[in-house]
Parts: structure tokens; sequence; C-alpha cells
């Protein structure tokens, strides 16, 4: 708590130094669902979001720049369960933009390829990174990080336990995006204590390719890749993401898919973890938008909260390997109901089934089969 109230005066003086420049944004979310699954036979009142975030927020954004953003500072206040600071940093651009130096709680997202399930550059953490943009549309950069956010840093790290990353971007307008970044750690989010789970030793390459010349029709189509402990014989975890979608007019609609394969390597080859993701959406006035969402798991039934719906709905532990006698269906109905350019509503409904398979196809529902029910209604203010 004294940190907090620290931090919020440290802000307020910012603020009144640099107020007339100093551009703020949020958001508050108060979405609720009655949760009720057939296993327990319980109902449960849990928060539910609309989209990949929880149920129950308030978000702050800041941001400031000099003349020509020479200079500036970026920073997230966030209130869920507890008080937290996603990313918080300042950055310099010298020799006419050419290099930009970045210090702090770093969130950048000069190497994101722009799909809906990867984001390259979050969480990377405490420390500094350097962006060098030699000709137009390219950008190489590396970074160290000493610890995963604020409060972690409990010792400071040996030279060779600190994470170290490297990134290469390059974009043709109107044509296409592709990167590539490298960590040779990967932090998990949400731990106290650095030496334990907070640091993972696996290292990560992450590659994706952002086809921009299709935007003009409407469409969007991004294809990602994710290599976890390279280098290691048996330990090799291949994943790949391809996000699809169509957006013109009242229309949107696209499919997201999602390929886990753990160990790659090994001489038992585990089966892997695929999901689908389709949705729909059509603006039948500019204040009412139905919408369907249909999730697809294969070889899995990790039931995903509402508030995880999205990308986030791809999300798997870094060992998880797929069971061939599961599979998750979920099925989510909903009206979004816009009351103005800041507030909005959204009522729907998300229907999930965990099934096991017979004999390796047809899914049927058994004693081991559980059915999943949440009705929400989440508000959302921006600002």
């Amino acid at each position: 708590m004294k940190k907090t109230l620290i931090f919020l005066l440290i802000l307020a003086v910012a603020g009144g130094v640099f107020a007339q420049d100093l551009k703020l944004t949020g958001e508050a979310k108060m979405g609720l669902g009655v949760r009720y699954d057939t296993s327990s036979e319980e109902a449960h009142l849990i928060p539910f979001g609309r989209d990949s975030e929880q149920g129950v927020h308030f978000r702050l954004n800041g941001a400031y720049a000099t003349e020509g953003d020479t200079a500036g500072v970026k920073f997230r206040l966030q209130q869920r369960a507890e008080f937290t600071v996603p990313y918080a940093f300042g950055y310099v651009n010298v020799f006419n933009n050419l290099l930009t130096l970045q210090g702090g709680l770093i969130d950048d997202g000069t190497f994101n390829s722009g799909g809906g399930i990867l984001d390259s550059d979050a969480g990377e953490g405490v420390g500094t990174n350097i962006l060098v943009k030699p000709i137009e549309g390219l950008v190489i950069g590396g970074g160290a990080y000493a610890a995963s956010g604020v409060g972690h840093l409990k010792s400071l790290p040996k030279l060779g336990d600190a994470k170290y990353t490297a990134g290469f971007s390059y974009a043709m307008p109107d044509l296409f995006k592709i990167v590539t970044s490298f960590r040779t750690k990967n932090w998990i989010q949400g731990t106290e204590n650095l030496g334990e789970s907070v640091l993972n030793e696996q290292n990560q390459l992450i590659v994706g390719a952002n086809i921009l010349a299709l935007s003009n029709m409407g469409l969007n189509l991004v294809l990602e890749g994710r290599f976890t402990s390279l280098g290691e014989d048996k330990e090799l975890d291949i994943d790949g993401f391809a996000t699809i979608g169509y957006a013109k007019d009242a229309l949107s609609a696209g499919l997201n898919f999602a390929l886990y394969q753990a160990d790659i390597n090994a001489d038992d080859v585990p089966d892997p973890i695929i999901a689908f993701w389709l949705y729909g959406s059509y603006a039948v006035s500019d204040n009412i938008v139905p919408r369907l969402d249909v999730a697809i798991k294969l070889n899995d039934t990790t039931i995903t909260d509402g508030y995880k719906w999205h990308h986030k709905h791809f999300t798997r532990n870094a060992d998880a390997t797929g069971d061939p006698d599961q599979m998750l269906l979920s099925f989510k109905p909903a009206v979004l109901l816009k009351i103005d350019a800041n507030n909005s509503i959204e009522i729907g409904d998300q229907l999930s089934v965990q099934l096991n398979k017979d004999k390796g196809y047809g899914p049927k529902l058994d004693k081991d089969s559980n059915i999943v029910n949440s009705f929400y209604i989440d508000y959302v203010f921006k600002f």
C-alpha cells in the first residue's frame, strides 16, 4: 500500500508539471456472470468480460511526449484483485529517430506481428531496451531485464540469470510486416519470487507475418510460430497460430487457429492440442450488435472462463500435452448495446461442454463429461 501511495504521489506531481501534454485514457469494466456446472451442481458469481480482459477492473493509461517526440514516458495503472503497474517506462529518440533507448518496466509492441494470439513484447520486465532503425521499415533491437515486474526484484540476478532479448521487424506499407523475437528466458507473470516460478529457464523464439496487402479488401491475415526450449533434444515445443479476419461495413467475422505441440523430439511424442475459434457479428443498427462465438478444442477439455474467451482462450501451460480422449465445445451468443461513444453493455451466455471421445472419434456425454454455463452482463465505461 505504501508503494502504491508513493507511486500515485509521483504521478500527481508529474501530472501537474506536464498537465497540458499528458494524455490519459482508460476504462472501467464491471462484468459479472453466474456460472453453473453439472459436476458440482453449484452456481457461482464470477467476474466475466466480453473480451480477453478480466470482467471487473479499472485501468488508467498515460502517455507524455516532448515536442517532436524526442523523449517521453508511458505507463498503465490497473486495479483488479490487487493494484498493479503493467508497464511504466521512459524513452529517448536520438540521431533523428534512428536510435531509441527505453528504460523502466517495458512493454513495447515493435516486434508484435499484430495477430490475435501472441504478444511478443508483453511483460518483458524491468530493464532496458534499444531499438535501431537504419532504414525505413526496418527495426533491430535488443534488451536486458532483471525482473518480470514491479515487486518481483527480490534479489539481483547473476549476469547469466538475467533475461536477454533480441528482435527484428521489417514492414513495407500496404504489403506485409515480418517479425521475429528471441528471449533467453521466459518469465511467468503473477508469482512472487524471482528465483522460483517467475523465472522460466526455457528460451523462446517467435516469428510472425502480417499480410497487409489484404487490408484494402477488409481482410486480416496473420501467421505466427513459437519455438520453446531451442537446443534441447527432447524438450522442444512448437506452437503454430493463424488469425484470419474480415471486417467491412456492418459485418465482422473471423477464425483463429492454434496448435500446441510439446516435446516434438521425444521418444514418445505426445498428442498436440488443437483449437479453433470462429466468430461473427453484424450491426443491425448503430447501437445494437449481435455476435456469436464458437470455440473447439481437440485433445483438451480445459474450460476457459469468459473473461479469457478471445485470444487467451488458446493459451496453455508450458508443459501441456494433449489427451486424445478429450474435446471441448463452447458457444457464446451475445448482443452488444452501445449507449454512446463511452458506454456500452453486453449481455450474453457461454455454454461449454467437456466431452470424452468414443473410440477416438465421435464425442459422447457420459459420467466423465461436464457442462458449464455462464450467463453474464458486462458494462464498460471508456474515457
